[in-house]
C-alpha cells in the first residue's frame, strides 16, 4: 500500500469557487486555482457529501472500504484533499465518486488501491486538478453524460487504463497529466469533442485510443515506449497534431476506419428514405481525419498508418528510425503533404490499394527500399523530393490513371521512377538522377506517357521498355547533367 504524506500546510491548495477556470498557455488549457480555505467544512473520514460547498481533508485515510470512501452527491462542491490521501486494499470501487451533479471539483489529493480512483458520473461542469492515482484498474474515469470537465496535472502510475472518457457527455479535456499504464492504455476516448492536451503518456501498449467517437483534439502530447503511440478507431474527424512520440514497439499513429457520416433527415409527411441530393450530401458531416505536425521518433512498423478511410489528411509530420515511414492501405482520397521522413527501414511512403491518393512535398531521405511505393488507382505523386532510396525513388504497380510529375529523386539504389503493370498513366516533369540502375524503367506498362523529364548519371538506361510494355508515348526526356 502506498505510504500517504502530506504534500502541505492545510489548504494548501485548496480550490475557492466551485469552477476551475480554463485559460490559454501556448494552446495547452490549464487550471487554475486560488488558495483558500474560508468557511471549509473538515473531513476526516469516508463520507457522502451532499450540500454544496467547500470541503478539505484534515488527514490520511489509511484504511477505508474496498467499496469506495467518498461520495459527492451535491452540485457545487469544492473537495480539496491537501496532499492527503485516500487508502485501500483490492478496492473495487471508485476512491472518490461524484454522481448526478453540477460544477464539483476534487483536488490536490492521493487515491490508492480503489478500483478506479476518482469517477465523475453524470456531472456537467467542474474538474479535477494535481490528483495521484496510483494501483488502480483506472486512475480517472468520466462516464454516463459527464461533460465540461477538466481533468488537469493527474498523476497515474500502474493502472489499466490512467484516464477513461465515455459515454456521450462532450466537450471534456485532459489535459497536463502524467500517465503510465503498463502494457494498457493511457489515455482512451470514446465521447465526442474531447481534448487531450499537453500529457506525457510513458510505457503503454496504447498511448492514446481514441475509438467510435467524433471530434477529438489529440494535441501537444508526448508518448514514449508505447506499442502504438495514438490508435484511431472507427472514429470520425479526428485530429492528431503537435504531439512528439518516441520509441514506439510498433507504430507511431494508427488511423483504422471511419464512422459513418453524420445526418438527420429532415422530417417528412411520409416515411419515405430521403432522396441523397448533392445539397443534402453537402449536409452530411463527413470531418476527415488529420495527422499533423508529429515528431516520431523509432519503432519497428509505421511511423504513420491510415487505413480503411476516406479523405484524410497526414502532412508536415517528422519520422526518422521507423520500420515504413507512411503507410496508406484501402483508402480513398487521402491527402500525405509536406512531410519529412529520413532513415526508415522500408518505404517512405507506402499506399497499398489506395485510390485517388495524393503524395506531394513530401522529403523523403534514406528509405531502406523505395522512396514511394503507390499501388491503386488515380493516385498522384507530385512534388516529392526522394534521395538515397536503397531500391527504387519511386514505385508505381498494379495502378491505373497514375501521375508521377514534378518530383526529385536522387541516388535511388535501382530506378529513379518504375511502374510496372500500370495503364493510362503520366510520368513528367520529373528530375531524375544517379540511379543505379535506370531513370524510368516501364515493364507491362499500357497507354502511359513518359515526357519532358530530366535525366542525369544513371547507371544503364535514360528511359526503358521491356516486358509487356506497349502503346506508350516517350518523348522531350532530356539527359542534362
Amino acid at each position: 500500500m502506498l505510504h500517504l504524506q502530506a504534500a502541505g500546510g492545510r489548504g494548501a491548495t485548496a480550490l475557492t469557487a466551485a469552477v476551475l477556470v480554463v485559460a490559454a498557455t501556448a494552446g495547452v488549457p490549464v487550471a487554475v486555482a486560488a488558495d483558500s480555505t474560508a468557511g471549509a467544512t473538515d473531513v476526516s473520514t469516508c463520507r457522502t457529501i451532499d450540500s454544496p460547498g467547500l470541503y478539505e481533508l484534515t488527514a490520511n485515510v489509511t484504511d477505508a472500504p474496498s467499496s469506495g470512501c467518498l461520495v459527492v452527491t451535491a452540485d457545487s462542491v469544492v473537495l480539496s484533499g491537501n496532499g492527503h490521501g485516500l487508502a485501500t486494499a483490492n478496492g473495487s470501487e471508485p476512491g472518490v465518486l461524484v454522481r448526478d451533479a453540477t460544477q464539483v471539483s476534487v483536488s490536490d489529493l492521493v487515491v490508492d488501491g480503489f478500483g478506479t480512483g476518482v469517477a465523475y458520473r453524470g456531472v456537467d461542469g467542474g474538474g479535477l486538478i494535481d490528483i495521484t492515482v496510483t494501483n488502480a484498474t483506472t486512475g480517472v474515469a468520466l462516464s454516463d453524460g459527464t461533460a465540461d470537465v477538466m481533468v488537469d496535472s493527474v498523476t497515474v502510475t500502474n493502472a489499466t487504463t490512467g484516464v477513461a472518457v465515455t459515454g456521450d457527455g462532450p466537450s471534456n479535456v485532459v489535459s497536463r497529466s502524467s500517465l503510465g499504464a503498463p502494457n494498457a492504455t493511457g489515455i482512451a476516448v470514446s465521447a465526442p469533442g474531447t481534448t487531450l492536451a499537453g500529457n506525457d503518456v510513458v510505457d503503454t501498449a496504447a498511448g492514446i485510443r481514441v475509438a467510435g467517437t467524433r471530434d477529438t483534439d489529440v494535441r501537444g502530447n508526448t508518448i514514449t515506449r508505447a506499442t502504438v503511440g495514438v490508435v484511431v478507431d472507427d472514429a470520425g474527424g479526428v485530429t492528431v497534431a503537435d504531439n512528439r512520440i518516441v520509441d514506439s514497439v510498433s507504430r507511431g499513429v494508427q488511423v483504422a476506419g471511419d464512422l459513418p457520416p453524420r445526418f438527420d433527415p429532415p422530417v417528412r409527411e411520409t416515411a419515405r428514405v430521403p432522396h441523397l441530393t448533392p445539397s443534402v450530401v453537402a449536409a452530411m458531416d463527413t470531418t476527415p481525419h488529420e495527422v499533423r505536425n508529429n515528431t516520431i521518433a523509432g519503432g519497428r512498423d509505421y511511423g504513420v498508418l491510415v487505413a480503411d478511410v476516406e479523405d484524410a489528411t497526414v502532412a508536415a509530420n517528422s519520422i526518422s528510425d521507423t520500420e515504413d515511414g507512411i503507410g496508406i492501405g484501402e483508402t480513398e482520397g487521402v491527402r500525405v503533404l509536406n512531410n519529412s521522413v529520413a532513415g526508415v527501414g522500408d518505404d517512405g511512403v507506402h499506399l497499398a490499394n489506395a485510390d485517388r491518393s495524393t503524395v506531394a512535398g513530401n522529403d523523403l531521405t534514406d528509405s531502406g527500399d523505395d522512396g514511394v511505393y503507390a499501388v491503386g488507382a488515380e493516385n498522384r505523386v507530385l512534388n516529392n523530393t526522394a534521395t538515397n532510396s536503397s531500391d527504387d525513388g519511386i514505385d508505381v504497380q498494379n495502378s491505373t490513371l497514375a501521375v508521377v510529375r514534378n518530383n526529385s529523386v536522387a541516388g535511388s539504389g535501382d530506378d529513379g521512377v518504375f511502374p510496372r503493370n500500370v495503364r493510362n498513366a503520366s510520368v513528367a516533369a520529373n528530375s531524375l538522377s544517379d540511379s543505379g540502375d535506370d531513370g524510368v524503367d516501364l515493364r507491362a506498362v499500357t497507354a502511359t506517357s513518359v515526357t519532358e523529364n530530366r535525366v542525369c548519371g544513371v547507371g544503364d538506361v535514360t528511359v526503358v521498355q521491356r516486358r509487356g510494355a506497349a502503346n506508350n508515348t516517350v518523348g522531350n526526356n532530356t539527359v542534362v547533367c
